[in-house]
């Protein structure tokens, strides 16, 4: 992988990074920007917003990782791809009932999405 493209990788990774974070430490700030729905009204919505901060996390830190060690790095994008596709077909399926922020993170979640398979697919 070229110099380029570590760098837009490695900044995926800082976005999933801080994804992650802002799930765990914010989560009810976080999932009703999401979805509309607050964290602290139940406990499967802080469940959701745990289980998705978690994620983003462990996707981002492994492809950090991936990258510093010159590792499998195509493979991690690939993972945060799956979840990227999945989170758009989730907007998408309920897009009239997210609030306002909802709805722009299905653009963010296609970018990164697309950001991904052009990386995955030119390693």
């Amino acid at each position: 992988m070229d110099t380029q493209k570590r760098k837009a990788a490695m900044a995926v990774s800082a976005g999933r990074i801080a994804a992650g974070a802002g799930f765990l430490v914010a989560p009810g700030r976080m999932l009703r920007a999401w979805s509309g729905i607050d964290a602290k009204s139940t406990p499967a919505a802080r469940m959701v917003a745990t289980s998705v901060g978690v994620r983003d996390l462990l996707l981002g830190v492994g492809l950090c990782r991936a990258l510093q060690r010159r590792q499998d790095v195509a493979t991690w994008l690939w993972y945060g791809v799956a979840a990227d596709a999945v989170d758009a077909l989730g907007a998408l399926r309920d897009f009239r009932a997210l609030p306002l922020t909802g709805r722009l993170a299905l653009p963010v979640a296609l970018g990164a999405a697309a950001a991904g398979v052009a990386l995955a697919s030119g390693e």
